[in-house]
């Protein structure tokens, strides 16, 4: 049995960038280079969460002397978190969680493992990344996702 908890509070104390995605009509005064960048100062940090949360349980008996079986549960929670510093809703993947089981079978003698699994229970997949793109007509935002819910079979030989 395995479980974390982890409390990330990461913003920046000063920070100047400019948005491809913003074209900036009001000039920024307060930009020490000039540059009218945005001010990003107190903005969190991209691909960090507040919060995360992981659990896991395994289990694992024997067979036989050169047979094993191991089942596994793993679960993982994240609050909200930004891909790009400037925290827009574009940029936002909000609160999610994921579940993951497999049951292997390790046959030893033969060096030969088999495991039958399913990734992402809950069958929600989130927001991965973010890509801005240059268009033909203005600038796109791109967004890249984990899997759907996947499951299979999958062996292992050891030589």
């Amino acid at each position: 049995m395995r479980g974390t908890y982890a409390y990330t509070d990461a913003t920046f104390d000063e920070y100047f960038n400019r948005n491809a995605r913003v074209n900036p009509t009001v000039p920024n005064p307060n930009d020490p280079a000039g540059l009218d960048r945005i001010d990003l100062s107190g903005n969190r940090l991209p691909y960090i969460a507040k919060h995360n949360i992981t659990a896991g349980l395994s289990y694992g008996h024997n067979l036989s002397p050169s047979s094993s079986l191991t089942y596994a549960l793993n679960t993982s929670w994240h609050s909200d978190k930004f891909f790009r510093e400037f925290n827009d809703d574009v940029d936002r993947q909000g609160p999610n969680s994921k579940t993951d089981a497999s049951v292997t079978l390790e046959l030893d003698n033969l060096g030969l493992s088999l495991t039958a699994y399913v990734n992402n229970i809950e069958n929600n997949p989130e927001k991965a990344n973010i890509q801005i793109s240059p268009g033909f007509i203005g600038v796109s935002a791109i967004g890249v996702y984990t899997e759907d819910r996947t499951f299979g079979i999958r062996g292992d030989y050891k030589f």
